[in-house]
């Protein structure tokens, strides 16, 4: 039986556990983002966004959120979903791959028929990383 070499199982770990970190955040975001866009702001809703790191006034009425530079705009969920995942990999091509497929997995989870929200958002969420490729 041959033991596993430490350093491949590092890496292998730290790759899954990115993928899980942006899998989730990605997930969240793109949840949260199709969530608001059909019903008022449950409590469970309101509790997501202030995770999400929105701060102010909650609005009354979802819609609010979605005005060009709102909170659940696709360029402000872009950006969310973009800043998060470089910080977590860095420029590291690996990890900056499996990211890639989280965002992409956790957008096909969320999605429903025709969603051009989170078509947007996931399409800027790309291009910003594709800057940053390795």
């Amino acid at each position: 039986m041959q033991v596993p070499n430490f350093q491949e199982y590092s890496k292998t770990k730290e790759i899954f556990d990115t993928y899980v970190k942006i899998l989730s955040w990605a997930h969240l975001n793109f949840q949260l983002q199709k969530t608001l866009q059909k019903e008022e702001l449950s409590q469970t809703t309101q509790e997501q966004l202030i995770t999400l790191g929105f701060q102010g006034d909650i609005p009354q009425q979802s819609q609010q959120l979605f005005t060009e530079d709102g909170f659940c705009s696709s360029l402000q969920t872009s950006k969310r979903i973009a800043s998060f995942t470089l910080k977590e990999v860095g420029l590291d091509l690996a990890l900056f791959e499996q990211a890639e497929e989280g965002i992409q997995n956790a957008y096909e989870h969320v999605k429903g028929e025709s969603d051009v929200l989170l078509e947007k958002s996931l399409a800027q969420t790309l291009e910003t990383l594709s800057i940053f490729k390795p």
